[in-house]
């Protein structure tokens, strides 16, 4: 296996664990609540195998994402950054189909103290028809 290739996988196994802290969040403001329903819908509809395979698709536009970022993002790859990226970038509305959103982009870094990062998302009617709610997203950083 080449260098690139396990980038892959590590990038690959990084958006899965994020989904499954997204879909397991139980606290949180009710937009992160209404994400982690819509993700839980999507592992009913279509199962976890299926899933999964629809999250390792995303790999290759998280590189890219981080590429164009990478050398001024100050927080951790895995748990900033991806996190962040599927927030902002995957439309969980249709649980058969969660998909990327035609304008998706890299995250933005929103500037806080080092081990803290906060995500503001407007979650426009992609949850439950939510309109205008923010998603406050808050992880720890175990960066070395």
């Amino acid at each position: 296996m080449n260098q690139s290739e396990e980038v892959s996988l590590e990038t690959a196994a990084c958006l899965w664990e994020a989904v499954l802290a997204l879909r397991d969040q139980a606290g949180g403001d009710p937009a992160a609540r209404l994400l982690a329903a819509a993700i839980a819908r999507s592992f009913e509809t279509v199962g976890t195998a299926a899933l999964r395979l629809i999250v390792v698709d995303w790999t290759s536009a998280v590189e890219k994402a981080w590429q164009e970022v990478s050398g001024t993002y100050l927080l951790c790859f895995d748990w900033d950054f991806v996190p962040d990226w599927v927030i902002e970038n995957i439309d969980w509305s249709d649980p058969a189909n969660p998909h990327r959103m035609p304008t998706a982009s890299a995250p933005q870094l929103v500037h806080t103290p080092r081990n803290k990062s906060r995500y503001n998302v407007d979650t426009d009617s992609r949850y439950d028809n939510v309109s205008s709610m923010s998603i406050h997203w808050r992880w720890s950083c175990v960066c070395k």
